[in-house]
């Protein structure tokens, strides 16, 4: 008989989906004009990078006062662990930007979505930020 088999699924999944909600109000679109796409490419690379140095600090500090709250260093810790999974950091494939604005609010955000190669396997990367450039919401798979 076949059974489904599920995973654990992560506490920082649950709580990075959490962050992505915020954002389930808004609209797709292209790049609203208050953000520079190379800055937002650039910012999307050094978050990649930031995970890949297990650089907590770095992560907090560049991240809205709300992800701050939700993602906790142990879910940081758990971020990095399942990462290392993949094994080491190759080169990123690919990477797109689109614009996103909250229907509530009507705050723009530029979403980046990154494919990652890693040693074992890609991971694909949902990074938003904010029009200050400050991270809103990180989902990876």
């Amino acid at each position: 008989m076949n059974q489904l088999r599920f995973t654990k699924p992560s506490i920082f999944g649950c709580v990075l989906l959490i962050a992505m909600l915020v954002l389930t109000g808004c609209n797709r679109q292209g790049l609203s004009d208050n953000f520079d796409e190379t800055e937002v490419k650039e910012a999307a690379v050094m978050i990649v990078d930031l995970i890949n140095a297990q650089d907590t600090e770095s992560l907090i500090e560049v991240s809205t006062p709300r992800l701050r709250a939700a993602i906790t260093e142990d879910v940081w810790d758990d971020v990095f662990a399942a990462i290392s999974e993949g094994g080491p950091f190759d080169t990123i494939d690919k990477l797109s930007i689109r614009g996103m604005t909250d229907r509530a609010s009507g705050e723009a955000y530029a979403v980046v979505t990154v494919s990652a190669q890693y040693e074992h396997r890609i991971f694909v990367f949902t990074i938003s930020f904010t029009e200050k450039m400050e991270l809103t919401g990180l989902y990876y798979r």
